[in-house]
């Protein structure tokens, strides 16, 4: 086959020359774009002798792959470490003005429900005592005074969903609304008539009431806060509590009376104890506020508590998360807290990344590695997720149609833990490579298997599951993962036979894995 002759070149010398000129020129500011000085008389020189300029090049810097960050987490299905607590509990809902949750409550089987500043359907918030005995003056003894109508159906609907009530017995206040900062009234034995009168509609048929069997009253909330110690002063709170729980005792010494809803731990909640300890006022559980941006600050947060009561005289004293939820790192917990508050248009952008965070899978690793978190301290009988009233900016675990967010299926994954009959000693090791793997672990055993929970939050990408003296009868591991695609779906099932004591889990830095073994 003839070879096809080559082009003829049609460009004359001078254009060859021109065209030539133009790519040296163009080099040559290349070149000084990079900061590499080449000067014109050399490029000239080498030009006139058709050598192409010599330029050293940048030494080449091997990159090391970065290694994945593992975690080692042990679990001895031999070893038993007692009975787990139910953690996951939520304030407010099933009802809202949006929707009616009581099915997803139910399916994950929420321990307790809190009521605070529940946003009826009408104006206000339905169980403050405001609205409950709205008239002040008038007689308490008469049930006549009392309106229970609307706050029933928020009890009620909470009560038949099998979980136990936290019943706030105070008021609600707004952050940024001056005519809605908190003020006590000054007859306190009145007020405490009214709350026991409350309690027994509840507990003891009054006024057309109930007998739901309620067993935790938390008296008020927040009271260490500036909105409401601007317009009381600390002495008056105290008295408040003091008077509201010895009544309360009075007419049932079983009942378990608490408070206050504290934001912090400072200097104001010793005071509240020395008070109530000088008063021999009971105290049997104190009801904390735990808004964190980690797991880690939670724990903290835990154990200046447990600090404070240990040699206070209430050391025997519950603790119980009466609010807890996410924070994203990005803002101060003041500053946040006071974003997610405003209603200011100025905020908006913050306080829509701050609470899309809180509903994401991001927020669903938080919510599983705070509940797991939580598990290290025995003291903490309950906590309650805010919150769970669909509709609300706040509510994290379901949109206001009533369908589950990613953080709902992180409070179903903990309930397999929690009703389990024993939970397994469960050892969580980090990498000697690594400072921080953010992996949270704990397993439980009931009659139908072992359940192994693990929550990566923005740490690790490997989890390194070692299985200690597995019987003889457990030969299947069924894997479930909660990431920013699956919704804690089976993903794997592993067969355990012969050696197979170990599994290797590729998870994203923010996902939850639960596995059962049987």
């Amino acid at each position: 086959m003839p070879r096809k002759p080559k082009p003829k070149n049609t460009l004359s010398a001078g254009q060859r020359a021109a065209l030539y000129e133009q790519e040296q020129q163009r080099r040559l500011s290349e070149l000084s774009s990079e900061g590499k000085t080449v000067s014109e008389k050399t490029v000239l020189e080498q030009t006139e002798g058709q050598v192409e300029p010599i330029i050293a090049e940048k030494p080449v810097v091997k990159k090391n792959k970065e290694k994945p960050q593992i975690a080692t987490v042990r679990v001895n299905l031999d070893a038993i470490g007692g009975k787990i607590n139910s953690l996951h509990g939520a304030c407010n809902g099933p009802l809202s003005q949006c929707a009616d949750i009581s099915p997803l409550l139910k399916k994950a089987k929420v321990p307790y429900i809190r009521f605070d500043k529940t946003e009826g359907a009408r104006s206000g918030y339905v169980l403050d005592i405001s609205k409950i005995f709205p008239n002040f003056e008038a007689d308490e003894r008469d049930p006549k005074n009392y309106f229970f109508r609307e706050t029933d159906k928020y009890i009620l609907a909470a009560a038949n969903t099998g979980a136990q009530i936290i019943y706030r017995l105070g008021e609600s206040f707004d952050f940024d609304t001056p005519e809605h900062k908190l003020t006590l009234p000054e007859n306190l034995d009145k007020l405490t008539a009214i709350c026991v009168n409350i309690i027994r509609h509840y507990n003891d048929y009054f006024c057309g009431g109930f007998a739901l069997g309620i067993r935790y009253f938390e008296i008020f909330s927040h009271v260490d806060m500036q909105s409401v110690r601007q317009n009381n002063t600390d002495t008056q709170i105290f008295e408040l509590y003091s008077r509201i729980a010895n009544g309360i005792k009075l007419y049932d010494g079983t009942l378990k009376v608490g408070g206050m809803g504290f934001s912090s731990c400072g200097q104001f909640l010793r005071d509240f104890i020395k008070y109530c300890k000088k008063k021999n006022t009971p105290v049997d559980f104190v009801s904390i506020s735990l808004y964190a941006s980690s797991p880690e600050d939670m724990g903290e947060e835990i154990e200046k508590y447990l600090g404070v009561l240990k040699n206070s005289g209430y050391a025997d004293a519950e603790l119980i998360a009466c609010e807890w939820a996410y924070l994203p790192e990005s803002q101060s917990k003041q500053k946040a807290l006071a974003i997610m508050n405003s209603v200011s248009s100025d905020t908006g952008a913050e306080r829509k990344e701050i609470f899309d965070k809180q509903r994401s899978i991001e927020g669903a690793a938080f919510v599983a590695s705070g509940l797991l978190k939580m598990l290290e301290y025995p003291e903490i009988k309950g906590a309650c997720l805010y919150n769970a009233e669909s509709g609300s900016r706040w509510c994290s675990i379901c949109d206001s149609f009533g369908l589950p967010r990613k953080p709902y299926f992180a409070l179903e994954s903990f309930a397999m833990l929690a009703r389990a009959d024993e939970s397994l000693i469960c050892i969580s090791e980090q990498s000697v490579d690594f400072a921080h793997t953010g992996v949270y672990a704990a397993a439980a055993r009931s009659e139908d298997g072992v359940y192994i929970m693990l929550s990566a939050f923005d740490g690790c990408t490997s989890i390194d599951l070692r299985l200690d003296n597995i019987p003889d009868n457990f030969y299947t591991a069924d894997i479930y993962m909660l990431d920013g695609v699956k919704n804690m779906e089976l993903c794997h099932t592993i067969q355990l036979s012969g050696m197979k004591k170990r599994m290797l889990l590729s998870v994203s830095p923010y996902s939850v894995v639960l596995i059962k073994i049987y």
